[in-house]
C-alpha cells in the first residue's frame, strides 16, 4: 500500500527537523562550552600567576592556543583568548615565559596578536640581538600585520646584527597579504640592500684617502653578503610572481623597470 504524498511529505519534514534540531542545539552548546573554557582558563592563569608557577603558565599557554583553534568562527571570543595570551607574562620575571608567549601567538597566526609582538620588536643596541628579539621577528613573520611593517623595516635598515637583519627581511616576505604596505616594503628593502653593495657611494665606507667611495669595509661586505642572499627569495615570496630563480641583480632591474608602478610586480589570486 502506497503512502499518501502529504503523509510522506510530513514524515520527511519531521525527519529533517529531527536532524537539524540537535545540530543547532550542539552549536549553541559549543559556544557556551567555549565561553566556559575561557572563564575557567582565565581563573587558572590568575592562580598560576599568583603562585609564580612558570611551568603551569606554560601549560596555560598551550591550553589557550587549543581554545583559540577550537573557537574558529567565534571572533570576539578569539580576541579575548589572544589578549589572555599576550598579557600572560605581564609583571612576571623571566625570559622563557615571554618566549613561550610569542610562540603561542605564532601558533594562532592571529593578527590580533600583533600589538603584543610589536612590543618586543625593539633593538636598543644595533649590534646585539637577544633571543627575545629574534623570537619576536620570527613571530612577526608568522603573524603578518601592517603595524609590524615599520619595526621590521627598521631592523632591516638599521641593525648591524646581520642575523637579525636577515631574519627581519625574510619575515617581511610573508607580507604579501598586507596590500597597503607591500609596495613600501619592496621599495625599502631593494634600495637598502642595493646601497649595501660594496663600492656604492654613501654606505658604511672606510675613510681611505683617495678611495672614498670604492673602498668597502668589512661591515659593508658582511651586510651585502647576508642580505643579498636573502633578498631574491624574499621578493619572490612577497610578490608571488614565482621568480624564484631570479638573481639579486635581476630583481634590481625588475624594480627599476616598474618603479613607477610597483603594484604591477605583485600577483594576486
Amino acid at each position: 500500500m502506497r503512502c499518501p504524498w502529504n503523509v510522506l511529505r510530513a514524515l520527511l519534514l519531521i525527519s529533517a527537523f529531527g536532524l537539524l534540531t540537535p545540530q543547532v542545539a550542539a552549536e549553541g552548546e559549543t559556544a557556551d562550552a567555549l565561553a566556559k573554557r575561557l572563564v575557567d582558563l582565565t581563573e587558572q592563569v590568575k592562580s598560576h600567576r599568583a603562585a609564580k608557577d612558570m611551568a603551569a603558565l606554560g601549560g596555560d599557554l598551550k591550553a589557550a592556543v587549543a581554545l583559540h583553534k577550537d573557537a574558529d568562527g567565534h571572533k570576539r571570543l578569539r580576541k579575548k583568548v589572544i589578549a589572555l595570551i599576550g598579557n600572560l607574562p605581564k609583571k612576571m620575571v623571566g625570559e622563557k615565559l615571554r618566549l613561550d608567549m610569542l610562540a603561542a601567538l605564532a601558533q594562532t597566526g592571529d593578527p590580533e596578536g600583533a600589538k603584543y609582538i610589536r612590543f618586543y620588536l625593539k633593538q636598543p643596541n644595533a649590534k646585539k640581538a637577544t633571543p627575545l628579539l629574534r623570537a619576536a621577528i620570527r613571530t612577526a613573520g608568522q603573524v603578518p600585520d601592517g603595524s609590524l611593517v615599520s619595526p621590521l623595516l627598521k631592523i632591516v635598515t638599521k641593525s648591524k646584527h646581520m642575523g637579525a637583519a636577515s631574519q627581519a627581511l625574510t619575515a617581511l616576505g610573508n607580507y604579501h597579504g598586507v596590500k597597503t604596505h607591500r609596495a613600501k616594503i619592496m621599495k625599502t628593502v631593494v634600495e637598502t640592500v642595493r646601497k649595501s653593495r660594496p663600492g656604492v657611494k654613501g654606505v658604511m665606507k672606510d675613510p681611505v684617502e683617495g678611495d672614498m667611495y670604492n673602498h668597502a669595509g668589512e661591515a659593508t661586505h658582511s651586510r651585502w653578503g647576508a642580505l643579498s642572499r636573502v633578498l631574491p627569495k624574499m621578493l619572490a615570496t612577497l610578490t608571488r610572481n614565482e621568480q624564484f630563480s631570479a638573481s639579486v641583480d635581476e630583481w634590481f632591474t625588475m624594480y627599476d623597470d616598474n618603479k613607477r608602478n610597483l603594484k604591477a610586480l605583485f600577483v594576486d589570486d
